[in-house]
């Protein structure tokens, strides 16, 4: 599962960084100023905000893997044409095209694993997958030192986008199966048992193959077909996989529960869509607040997050040796690494709550720092590597709070509209990178690097007070369960899932 949907995360870190660094090398005669270099480098955020809820609904209507497939072939399509272009407003609507795409994966991607995670360890693979778009920039970094001089911007945007392919083609190799949880939200009860049952069998056979439980598997040419299967069969019980019961009470509840998910979206169908979202927020115990909240924690992420890494690189351009400048975005893109390993590791061990709160807080802090010597760099003579140390810093703390953010989101609701639910909060990210961008490029232009840093800042601070004031922890929660008692605001014991249990 996170060879295939990491692939893809690391290709998207390699397309999110290119535009950052591909704007300082268009052809000079398109004459672009500040701000259109801005508008160029938020097109993509334009796309991903129609991309993300359309993908959501087709994920929570029709299933992860449809929807992740869909959502590679418009990205991978897209971006190498984007590598085309012969004009502005051509590469303004290809990538604008290729964000519908990726701005559509990012949440697919990322449920489906949360969904085919243990419970208690979210975090965790929240981490692994967040640090593939990590290391998708310090990629990004490395081809463009070995591209840009050489062959161009044309070609740097082609080879970023060709990874995206990859998935498409690993899926059917590696055999994966659709995510139990939402078969069990459309009331199929018998193929989420069958999905769990695959799952089991491949885990428990590459257990035996690394030795874990005290077992290791040795090859023995003599061993029959006939004992290598009884053998599987054992070590699958051992396993426990669940039955029927066990995942639902009876046919009868799922059929129930199957049509209260239906009666609550638009057109009647299965799950997902605006209708069921809007009445669970209206619906839920303290909705309007978790709303208010999930707008303004996305918002001041998206904002901040994607104006540094916009900014960051112009600074460089202009103030650092230019045999420095890519592996300057290198670091910074590096230091995302221990951000959503840390992120991760606060958030299964402590809350998501804590875990948000400690990234903004921190954010705001190397923010601050950052702000302090933009502009003494040439000033006082101060060695630009403090600056770069101090940007690593803001990298790694804002990793910290995006990781959590996703995972508390996708944590908050239902399955049967997580997937849409998350898609639409992401729409207020893709306004936010649509917007910062322009931001970034006019600040550094017109006023100063203290007042670029200074807003970015803010924003954080913003994100801060948003995070202390989310209504709700969701670490040990199952937000199916919760919905179905009545309370979605308090974890109670009985708001663990057989899924999940068993999981």
């Amino acid at each position: 599962m996170l060879a295939i949907v990491g692939v893809g995360m690391l290709a998207d870190g390699m397309e999110m960084f290119v535009m950052s660094i591909v704007l300082q090398h268009l052809p000079e005669e398109w004459a672009l100023d500040s701000a259109t270099k801005g508008l160029l480098g938020g097109a993509v955020f334009v796309g991903m905000a129609v991309g993300a809820p359309l993908c959501g609904w087709v994920s929570d209507r029709f299933g992860r893997l449809r929807a992740m497939a869909v959502t590679l072939a418009i990205a991978v399509t897209f971006g190498v044409l984007s590598g085309l272009s012969q004009s502005f407003w051509t590469l303004m609507v290809l990538r604008t095209a290729f964000g519908v795409g990726v701005g559509g994966f990012v949440p697919v991607g990322l449920v489906l694993l949360l969904e085919c995670s243990p419970a208690d360890s979210g975090g965790y693979s929240l981490g692994l997958y967040t640090n593939l778009f990590a290391l998708g920039g310090m990629t990004e970094s490395l081809c463009a030192n070995a591209i840009l001089p050489s062959l161009g911007w044309a070609w740097l945007l082609i080879v970023s986008a060709l990874p995206l392919g990859l998935p498409l083609f690993l899926s059917p190799c590696f055999g994966l199966v659709e995510s139990p949880s939402w078969l069990l939200s459309q009331g199929r009860t018998e193929d989420a048992r069958g999905a769990l049952e695959v799952i089991a069998t491949t885990n428990a056979g590459a257990g035996d193959c690394l030795g874990c439980h005290g077992r290791r598997a040795r090859a023995d040419p003599n061993r029959s077909d006939r004992a290598s299967h009884e053998q599987k069969e054992q070590t699958t019980k051992q396993v426990r996989i669940p039955s029927a019961q066990d995942l639902v009470a009876s046919e009868r509840e799922a059929e129930e529960r199957r049509q209260r998910a239906a009666a609550s979206l638009c057109g009647g169908g299965s799950a997902g869509g605006g209708s069921g979202l809007f009445a669970f927020l209206v619906r839920a115990e303290e909705g309007p607040r978790l709303t208010a909240c999930l707008i303004v924690l996305w918002a001041a992420l998206s904002f901040a997050y994607y104006g540094i890494v916009f900014a960051l690189p112009t600074w460089f351009e202009r103030h650092i040796p230019p045999e420095w400048e890519y592996w300057a975005t290198f670091f910074t893109a590096a230091a995302e690494v221990p951000g959503n390993w840390v992120g991760g590791e606060v958030a299964d061990r402590y809350g998501r709550k804590l875990g948000m709160i400690l990234g903004f807080a921190l954010s705001s802090i190397f923010a601050c720092g950052c702000a302090l010597l933009a502009d003494r760099v040439d000033a006082d003579a101060l060695s630009w590597q403090w600056l770069l140390a101090c940007a690593c810093l803001l990298k790694m703390a804002i990793c910290i709070a995006f990781t959590v953010v996703y995972l508390y989101t996708a944590e908050a609701f239902p399955t049967r509209i997580r997937n849409f639910a998350l898609s639409s909060c992401t729409v207020v990210t893709r306004v936010g990178g649509a917007i910062t961008p322009t931001v970034a490029q006019v600040l550094l232009d017109q006023t100063t690097g203290t007042a670029t840093f200074v807003t970015y800042g803010a924003a954080c601070v913003i994100g801060t007070v948003a995070a202390f004031s989310v209504p709700f922890e969701t670490r040990g929660r199952d937000a199916d369960v919760a919905e179905q008692a009545g309370a979605p605001s308090r974890p109670r014991p009985n708001e663990r899932s057989p899924l999940v249990q068993t999981a």
